[in-house]
């Protein structure tokens, strides 16, 4: 597990960009999923 945080934090900086904007992508998404089913609570 360890490597493969080594890996992800010492992998060329185009990738860890890409990882990065995928996952905001998918918070934000999740965000607006979770706003949207409590209003119909």
């Amino acid at each position: 597990m360890n490597k493969f945080f080594e890996n992800l934090i010492y992998s060329d900086s185009l990738r860890s960009l890409i990882i990065k904007i995928v996952l905001s992508v998918i918070v934000f998404w999740l965000q607006k999923l979770l706003f949207i089913f409590l209003q119909r609570l």
